[in-house]
């Protein structure tokens, strides 16, 4: 069972401040993928970024119910790139995916912060 986290939400402001301070983490993008070429996050660095469009977890993690097919997609699929002491940054454009994104890896790192973006 994937536990229940705080839900942090990351501003523009904050995900520049961490980037200036050359902190670590993880971005899952579950943004379209038309939307993460023409509109990328930025900093005065790239920022690396791993792009799942969320619908995409849904359909190939296999599972009736929507969690169950994030988790299952994480656990096959991305778990390798996860790492534990890093936190996962959940981006989304609307603000209402990133919450089952964020859970769906939760079981590998803590704090899941998310930022909406677009």
């Amino acid at each position: 069972m994937v536990e229940r986290l705080k839900e942090e939400v990351w501003t523009a402001g904050d995900l520049l401040a961490r980037l200036e301070r050359r902190e670590r983490f993880f971005v899952l993008d579950v943004r379209n993928r038309d939307e993460f070429e023409k509109f990328r996050l930025e900093g005065r660095r790239p920022v690396q970024a791993v792009n799942i469009p969320y619908f995409e977890m849904l359909e190939l993690g296999g599972k009736d119910e929507m969690l169950g097919s994030v988790v299952a997609y994480v656990e096959r699929d991305l778990a390798d790139q996860l790492h534990a002491d890093l936190p996962i940054l959940s981006v989304c454009a609307k603000g209402t995916l990133r919450s089952s994104s964020r859970r769906g890896c939760a079981a590998w790192a803590t704090p899941v912060p998310t930022s909406r973006v677009g």
